[in-house]
């Protein structure tokens, strides 16, 4: 007895012929890799700030204007006798002001097939509506890459369409009109914030109930960062920083990543004409963020000529801005890197 036969000698020898998975010609007969029946998504909805602004105004018509009322300083006299008389000059005198909302236009138009692409794609007629989803993901992204970097007379990136980042002001741009303070090109430090944040008014910073509604939005590397500067600290808070997914905050205020504020922004007052790239902070009460839109943003779909294809056009007009300019602080001219002569802490 020669012992057990395999399957594959078995075979041989009783059948005349094995059939294995290195028989010639087995394209057909063995089990492939099958494809997914479902597209994967590609896109993510990744908005922050938007999201985050609890001032949502319907305007009607154009735009809008937002009237303010405010009163200067030192305004109580004092010293006058019974029967004097005030000054005209010493009189209480308010000021009125306000800021604008303009709606502008913003469309998306596209066509999708309806003859052979519903029959011959892996989801068949479902693709239509996955297609219509991540299109409407993609205009909130874009929305609010729009309301953060847009520059009116600006400059849109290479593929950007039409207008994109170039129809309104954004609130980075519309933040200049706030308290601004320039790092002169300094480098991420625990300094940065305190500055951001003493350069608001006192009477805005120092309320409880606006205390806590306050976010520091700012780019993902510099939060990036900031964690690495506080990891280097031969402390708890070094290992927590550096081990733990914890919320980073500067007095109290969380300090938010958001994926459309760049660290490639051109540097201003003090390094303007600067050879280096830059980020910013943005210290702001989110009720304090206003997004504006009319009373309409509609998706209108209709068939072409021929009947071939459906045309899908979005088609909305907003506008954002701040309710309160005096309440805002923008940090400018950051270095989204640490100071090289930082030595690290040892593990």
């Amino acid at each position: 007895m020669n012992g057990i036969l395999s399957p594959e000698q078995y075979a041989a020898q009783v059948v005349g012929k094995a059939v294995l998975s290195t028989t010639a010609n087995t394209f057909y007969s063995l089990l492939r890799n099958e494809q997914l029946r479902q597209f994967v998504d590609l896109l993510a909805e990744d908005t922050t700030m938007t999201a985050d602004a609890q001032k949502r105004e319907i305007v009607e018509g154009p735009g809008q204007n937002i009237a303010n009322l405010d009163f200067a300083d030192g305004q109580v006299v004092g010293g006058l006798g019974c029967t004097q008389t005030m000054a005209a000059d010493d009189e209480l005198t308010p000021t009125f002001g306000g800021r604008q909302i303009n709606l502008e236009n913003f469309e998306v138009t596209y066509p999708y097939e309806k003859t052979c692409l519903p029959q011959d794609n892996i989801e068949g007629p479902a693709l239509e509506p996955h297609v219509q989803r991540q299109v409407e993901v993609l205009i909130r992204n874009d929305m609010e890459r729009i309301a953060i970097r847009s520059q009116i007379g600006g400059a849109n990136p290479a593929g950007f369409h039409t207008g994109n980042l170039t129809t309104i002001d954004g609130w980075r741009i519309k933040a200049n009109g706030g308290n601004v303070y320039d790092h002169a090109g300094g480098f991420v430090n625990p300094l940065l914030f305190e500055e951001v944040y003493g350069n608001m008014p006192r009477m805005w910073r120092n309320n409880g109930r606006r205390n806590r509604d306050m976010r520091f939005y700012t780019s993902d590397t510099l939060v990036r960062r900031y964690r690495s500067y506080l990891s280097r600290r031969l402390t708890p808070i070094g290992d927590v920083s550096l081990t733990q997914e914890n919320q980073l905050e500067f007095a109290g205020i969380p300090i938010i990543p958001v994926a459309d504020i760049v660290d490639t922004e051109s540097g201003v007052l003090s390094q303007s004409g600067s050879a280096l790239n830059f980020t910013w902070i943005l210290l702001v009460e989110r009720a304090n963020l206003l997004f504006a839109y009319g009373p309409e943003m509609r998706i209108f779909i209709h068939p072409s000529i021929n009947g071939k294809f459906l045309q899908y056009n979005w088609w909305g007009r907003y506008d954002v801005q701040f309710e309160r300019i005096e309440a805002v602080s923008l940090g400018v001219n950051i270095q989204p890197s640490l100071d090289p002569a930082i030595a690290l802490a040892p593990y």
